[in-house]
């Protein structure tokens, strides 16, 4: 009689005792029990390899009849258990975790039964055919390793929640996550949100508008508006991120999602973010913020390659009517993906057309406005694309990028950068794939 008991664990075993599935891990093989012996036969040796289960066990015999055969033991997700070949008359006993087992015998014309195995129980199976037994019938048993019983899975979370968290961090930040019954981490969200907001406010009052404007009072104050400006867009763009993940974050643990799976086989990809940068202006402050909102739609054409139109956004000017609409391409490639944290390296162009109407001098009574005037520029630039998963299908950006205007191109407000200034600029924004 051989019999092989196939590769389970204290959790594969457990979780068939409950009815589930679980991987199972490999066996580890221990030494052949010498007292196996078949009834009417010489003692037979049995080959065992051990498997690791619970301490709580029942018992299933196993009988040859007057033909023998193979038989096969499965759980009940159909993954083999245990196999047993047996001569006529010859006889074991195995040890299970409780559960409901299905018995296969490999005879042809002879059909298998559903045992089920209770603590303290013993069923029994047999071969069709019942010669007289034999006292020194072979009993194999598994050695059985003892495990420490599995964690207590904590109680579903009430399905209200999955909406209303997330709605209610959007509406105030850190909301959600007292509504999900973690207190600390809402009011860490929430102080952190109130103190980005104040202090891109004071950033954004500091410059004097008035620096400079006095008899003799040459302004000097690019290199403080440079740093203020700079700040203030580290500000902002944290505050972005923050605001975006806490509502993230509010609907995961509302899920009991807290690992994310991101969508790397995805179709198509939707970002919407903000480029930022520090430029030269014109009068105090001598330097601002330029600030360019957009959107981007990718297809991933290959496994980790996307290409797709990005930068799709328009900007309108105060002053003289202006109106600027721009869009580009992207090519993307994914070089890093491990878990919930993507790295991507990406080329790009933006095509930018601005045009702005003439206005009457107010000075001269019934004067006709000037011609107006029409410009059109391309932005190429290169881009390193950072991106955290805190659910399946959605991720915070972080982007930064190199870029170089071949001609004047135009912000919101009448900002402007000129052709052929290398610009710095700093992304951030949330992307949903499907």
């Amino acid at each position: 009689m051989i019999l092989t008991s196939f590769p389970a664990s204290a959790a594969w075993l457990a979780a068939v005792a409950l009815g589930s599935a679980a991987p199972a891990p490999e066996a580890k093989s221990a030494p052949v029990d010498p007292s196996a012996r078949a009834s009417g036969s010489p003692a037979s040796s049995a080959t065992v390899e051990t498997v690791e289960t619970s301490s709580s066990v029942g018992t299933l015999t196993l009988y040859g009849g007057a033909r023998g055969g193979v038989l096969s033991v499965r759980g009940e997700t159909g993954d083999e258990v245990a196999r047993a070949t047996l001569r006529p008359g010859q006889e074991v006993t195995l040890e299970l975790p409780p559960g409901l087992y299905e018995i296969r015998p490999e005879t042809p014309g002879v059909n298998g039964a559903p045992v089920r195995v209770n603590a303290g129980e013993s069923p029994r199976f047999e071969l069709p055919g019942r010669p007289p037994p034999s006292p020194a019938s072979a009993t194999a048993k598994p050695v059985v390793a003892p495990s420490s019983p599995p964690a207590p899975r904590q109680a579903a979370r009430p399905v209200w929640k999955r909406p209303v968290a997330p709605i209610m961090s959007a509406l105030i930040p850190g909301t959600g996550q007292m509504i999900n019954g973690e207190l600390g981490k809402g009011f860490g969200m929430l102080l952190g949100t109130a103190a980005l907001v104040a202090g891109s406010v004071v950033l954004y009052n500091a410059p004097d508008p008035l620096e400079g404007a006095g008899r003799g009072g040459d302004s000097q104050s690019f290199g403080t508006a440079a740093v203020t400006a700079a700040g203030f867009g580290v500000m902002t763009g944290g505050l972005q991120l923050l605001y975006a993940s806490q509502i993230m974050d509010a609907y995961a643990v509302a899920a009991d999602k807290r690992t994310p799976t991101p969508r790397r086989r995805h179709r198509l990809a939707l970002e919407v973010g903000r480029s930022a940068t520090v430029g030269f202006r014109v009068g105090d402050p001598a330097a601002d913020l330029y600030a360019d909102w957009s959107m981007a739609l990718l297809v991933q054409i290959v496994p980790r390659f996307s290409l797709g139109v990005s930068d799709m956004s328009m900007k309108f000017g105060s002053d003289v009517g202006r109106v600027t609409m721009q869009g580009g391409v992207r090519a993307q490639y994914r070089f890093y993906d491990r878990g919930r944290v993507w790295m991507s390296a990406a080329l790009g162009s933006i095509l930018q057309g601005s045009f702005a109407r003439g206005e009457p001098d107010p000075l001269v009574l019934g004067g006709e406005p000037p011609a107006g005037d029409t410009s059109f520029a391309a932005v190429p630039y290169g881009q390193l694309d950072l991106r955290f998963f805190i659910v399946d299908r959605w991720s915070l950006n972080l982007a930064p990028r190199v870029s170089v205007p071949l001609g004047t191109r135009f912000y919101g407000e009448d900002r402007a950068i000129p052709a052929h200034a290398v610009t710095f600029e700093l992304g951030t924004g949330v992307g949903v794939y499907f």
